[in-house]
């Protein structure tokens, strides 16, 4: 059975993406082809205006559209570079940052709340809001952006899953296995992120550095394999 190609790339966090690792991802999306998926994985943008943590109140953004506007560029760049049958945009904590503000601050509105047109999101891409249902499925691996955070995060998402997952959120590649409830074995990878941590040390306090990269998935319908490709 022929196996199936997807470019995954999580943790970009526009307007503090890694400007190398973003020229590598588009180039691998146009030139690296045919791809049957391009699957965005959550944390495209940082919405760092709306983030609880503290910040530099010189570099902060005052407005959430004067953030948004870089990372539109890229994902349209993304878009006419790539023709991958399958565009996937999956929404992480940082998008979520939209949801929560106005289920804080204007609650009355929220009904009114359309977070993909608030990021622009193309028409021709599928969108998945942060929630349990936020996921892609690539032949036996699903592909989230995770919600687990430490150095275990690659087995406690699999602890969270029990299947076949791949995550970002933890800005650094890491696998883990286990045994599943049916005697077969499972694995969790977690792939690094894109970002730039020089710049996002001018706007936040505490910065964790971690690993720049992306991944390639092959698949069928009945296995997989993760290929990660780390920039420097």
């Amino acid at each position: 059975m022929r196996m199936k190609r997807a470019l995954i790339g999580c943790d970009f966090h526009f307007q503090l993406a890694y400007k190398l690792a973003c020229d590598e991802f588009a180039d691998k999306a146009k030139h690296d082809g045919p791809w049957d998926a391009l699957v965005l994985a959550g944390d495209f943008w940082d919405i760092h205006c709306l983030s609880n943590f503290e910040k530099n109140p010189f570099k902060t953004a005052r407005f959430l559209e004067d953030e948004l506007g870089e990372g539109r560029e890229y994902l349209s760049r993304l878009d006419m570079a790539s023709k991958a049958k399958n565009k996937v945009f999956l929404c992480g904590n940082h998008e979520a940052r939209i949801t929560k503000y106005v289920y804080r601050q204007a609650p009355y509105m929220a009904k009114n709340l359309n977070e993909r047109e608030i990021l622009g999101i193309p028409d021709d891409w599928t969108f998945k809001a942060y929630n349990r249902s936020g996921c892609a499925q690539l032949g036996p691996l699903i592909v989230t952006h995770g919600v687990k955070c430490g150095v275990m995060a690659a087995k406690n998402n699999l602890v969270k899953y029990m299947c076949d997952v791949l995550t970002g959120h933890v800005h650094r590649n890491a696998s883990y296995s286990a045994t599943g409830y049916n005697g077969k074995p499972i694995h969790s990878h977690t792939i690094g992120g894109m970002w730039d941590v020089k710049a996002v040390e001018e706007y936040q306090l505490d910065v964790i550095d971690g690993t720049r990269a992306y991944a390639e998935v092959l698949y069928n319908d009945t296995r997989y394999e993760v290929i990660t490709h780390t920039v420097k």
